[in-house]
């Protein structure tokens, strides 16, 4: 990899460190926080990260990221504060019952991707709200791409279930 920037690490890998992240804590606000503290850890190890490859560097900011969200869950069950942080704001292109039907149908769909297995809930935050490819997500978590399709295949079906099982709508 040439001379990077924080910026264009940045740049180059929020939605991933975020996703990554959002799939431990389920939880905006400490989400923007765990992915600070991931990007403050990668600017600390600049020197190091511009010796790796692009598949290395992002493998290395998931693996930050996600340790990133555990040690803020750890933080939170010492702590004890149940807080009901991390409402979604409301949209001001639509009026409030609309908002909180889209913000409801959102929490709704993270809750049930977040209930799935960890092995089939990483693959599709990567894909589906990180918007990285198959190659991509197989390095990052370092499977086979065969293995990966399989469990994004099953995580699909895992979901769609849940979904019919709860009355939602699929397709």
């Amino acid at each position: 990899m040439p001379h990077i920037t924080l910026e264009s690490l940045y740049d180059a890998n929020a939605k991933l460190v975020y996703w990554a992240v959002f799939s431990v804590l389920h939880d905006h606000d400490l989400t923007q926080d765990a992915v600070q503290n991931t990007f403050l850890s990668a600017h600390r190890n600049m020197e190091m990260l511009g010796t790796l490859s692009d598949a290395q560097c992002r493998a290395w900011l998931y693996r930050c990221a996600v340790n990133s969200g555990i040690d803020i869950l750890r933080r939170q069950k010492r702590n004890v504060l149940t807080e009901n942080a991390g409402e979604n704001e409301a949209d001001t292109a639509v009026g409030p019952e609309e908002a909180a039907e889209q913000g409801e149908l959102r929490r709704f769909i993270h809750d049930l991707v977040h209930k799935l297995p960890k092995k089939y809930r990483d693959p599709l935050y990567l894909y589906y709200f990180a918007e990285l490819d198959y190659h991509q997500i197989a390095n990052i978590l370092q499977l086979n791409e065969g293995t990966l399709k399989s469990r994004m295949s099953r995580g699909r079906a895992m979901l769609e279930a849940r979904l019919k099982k709860e009355g939602g709508v699929y397709g």
